[in-house]
């Protein structure tokens, strides 16, 4: 009985070690494989994606301590002169941004290193106002009410 196990795990052994040469000798030089080129698509990467501003609403909102107007699209959030000329646009731009909502109404919130600053904007269910809430890195707090336009 020994001798014939020591016959099995030696043919066993045989039969894996020439097995295992095959696979190395098969024949076959690395240099003689040819891959087929496979065309890499170029795929554009956005600098940053935009912000799904979901159920905020859209519109225009005046801060009338600095005759400014807050635009809210779909998309994208930009400040205004009351006379139309822009002076900053947040597209692309926006880091940490957030939008939450409850019984109260919908926050967005989000920070920008351009202008040294975080903004909050609370949109209540009450009425059309909307509270701005801005903290700037140097610790200034600034809140005001602003109107629906």
């Amino acid at each position: 009985m020994r001798k014939t196990l020591m016959i099995a795990v030696s043919v066993l052994l045989f039969s894996t070690v020439s097995y295992a040469q095959n696979l190395d000798l098969g024949g076959v030089d690395a240099s003689d494989v040819k891959v087929p080129e496979v065309e890499t698509p170029e795929v554009e990467v956005p600098e940053m994606e935009m912000p799904d501003t979901g159920n905020f609403p859209v519109g225009e909102w005046l801060d009338s301590n600095y005759n400014a107007v807050w635009t809210f699209t779909s998309g994208n959030i930009q400040l205004y002169t009351s006379e139309g000329s822009l002076v900053f646009d947040f597209e692309g731009k926006m880091e940490g941004f957030d939008l939450s909502g409850g019984m109260g109404g919908v926050t967005v919130s989000f920070s920008c290193g351009e202008t040294a600053r975080s903004y909050q904007f609370v949109k209540g269910v009450s009425n059309r106002d909307m509270t701005l809430i801005i903290d700037k890195d140097n610790g200034v707090h600034y809140e005001t009410v602003m109107k629906m336009q």
